[in-house]
Parts: C-alpha cells; sequence; structure tokens
C-alpha cells in the first residue's frame, strides 16, 4: 500500500498535479510502517514544501446525519466547495494558509 501511494504521489507531483499528490502523501504519513527510509525522508520534505505552495481548506459536512471534518488540498485562489447536494460555498485560501468550510448545521 505504501509503494502504490509513494508512486501514484510521484506520479501526480510529475504532473503538475501537486494537491492530489500531497493527498497522497499525507496518506502515507499517517501509516505506520512501510517504504523505505528514502521514501520517507522524501515524503516529510515534500509534505513540508507543498504545504507552502497550496492552501488548506478544512471541510465540515453533513454526511449520513453526522458532522465529518476532511481535509482538501488546493491551489491558492478562490475555490468552489461541496457541502451537500444542493450547496457550493467559496471560500479564498493563500499559499500556506488554511480557510474552513462550515456545513454543519
Amino acid at each position: 500500500a505504501y509503494d502504490i501511494s509513494y508512486h501514484l504521489g510521484r506520479a501526480y507531483e510529475g504532473q503538475g498535479q501537486l494537491s492530489i499528490a500531497m493527498s497522497e502523501y499525507q496518506k502515507l504519513a499517517e501509516l505506520r510502517g512501510g517504504g523505505s527510509s528514502t521514501q520517507r525522508t522524501y515524503v516529510s520534505g515534500v509534505i513540508t514544501d507543498l504545504g507552502k505552495r497550496l492552501g488548506r481548506v478544512t471541510v465540515k459536512k453533513l454526511q449520513r446525519g453526522r458532522c465529518v471534518t476532511t481535509t482538501l488540498w488546493v491551489t491558492p485562489g478562490e475555490q468552489h466547495i461541496k457541502v451537500s447536494d444542493d450547496e457550493m460555498r467559496t471560500v479564498t485560501v493563500q499559499a500556506g494558509k488554511q480557510a474552513t468550510v462550515e456545513g454543519c448545521k
């Protein structure tokens, strides 16, 4: 599992799809064990680097009657975030910064 996410992250990064790459790298950072020491060092460094170049949006929305929090890595600027089947919210996020979208009522 570690190797697959690692190589997916590298492929997305190589294609310039940095927010998707960051999501893969975050999954790896949360895993216990796996990967070579070189891979783990790379992941740690690239998370720091991409974290400065991307924005992070914390989204709180209702799913099956419960408030669920997810984190999205996005390119800086204006983003349209889906909080329900019929509602979108617009948020502006800067590189290296975090914004929150509240969708729970």
